[in-house]
């Protein structure tokens, strides 16, 4: 039991550090908590794969088992903190992922979920993976005949809400709600720009900053708020 309970802290642990691509590309922690993906989720039978091998990082560096077992009785044993802890673990997770090329391997698992991954609860991350999966904002099968016609039967296509963030179609009062609420008063300023057509070095230069390479990121961090602002509106809409 003791040697099951070092397992799940250090999977649980290891599973934190994973890395994922978001819908910009840029590389960020697994959405959500452990909680909200089933025990046969790949990422997650992976947090429990790695163990071995950090096993063998820290018997390389005198943090084994045995030199635990072999402490004389009496000698008190110095604890870590939860952040020097996170820090060990956080460390060599990234260690043996580059060094087993396994990188790859995770976002091939994260680009190819379904449904079958998630918890049968309702979660935020599984509303948001709903709504992709069924492409409409709802997370709800859509007949064929609702994709293609509106009450006067013409087609239309269905939008992803979560798609690519500066060609959305979304309402200008959405867009200030948000803004006000979420972001500070140079994003603001940053996204109206940007609304106005105005290039990112054009923004640039009238926000004060050096490259259009800062603006843009900054656009990829206000296009990170607002689907975590989508997302938080349509689990209140679910919920009612």
């Amino acid at each position: 039991m003791f040697k099951l309970l070092v397992w799940d802290c250090c999977a649980w642990s290891a599973w934190q550090f994973f890395q994922v691509k978001d819908l910009n590309g840029n590389y960020r922690d697994i959405p959500g908590t452990w909680t909200q993906y089933a025990g046969y989720f790949p990422l997650w039978r992976l947090s429990y794969s790695i163990i071995p091998y950090i096993r063998i990082k820290f018997e390389q560096n005198g943090l084994g088992f045995q030199k635990l077992y072999n402490i004389p009785q009496g000698v008190e044993v110095p604890w870590l903190t939860y952040q020097q802890f996170s820090n060990l673990i956080g460390n060599v997770t990234d260690m043996v992922i580059a060094e087993q090329e396994w990188q790859p391997m995770i976002d091939a698992i994260w680009e190819n979920r379904t449904v079958e991954y998630y918890e049968t609860t309702s979660s935020t991350v599984k509303t948001d993976f709903m709504r992709k999966w069924h492409h409409n904002r709802s997370g709800k099968p859509i007949s064929l005949d609702e994709m293609m016609e509106n009450e006067d039967g013409d087609i239309f296509d269905v939008a992803d809400p979560r798609s690519d963030f500066e060609n959305s179609v979304i309402s200008e009062m959405q867009i200030a709600t948000f803004a006000e609420s979420t972001i500070t008063e140079k994003d603001r300023e940053i996204l109206k720009l940007r609304m106005e057509g105005y290039t990112e070095q054009e923004i640039a230069d009238k926000v004060g900053y050096k490259t259009a390479s800062a603006v843009h990121k900054r656009i990829a961090k206000i296009a990170d708020a607002y689907e975590d602002y989508v997302t938080a509106e349509y689990q209140k809409y679910l919920d009612k």
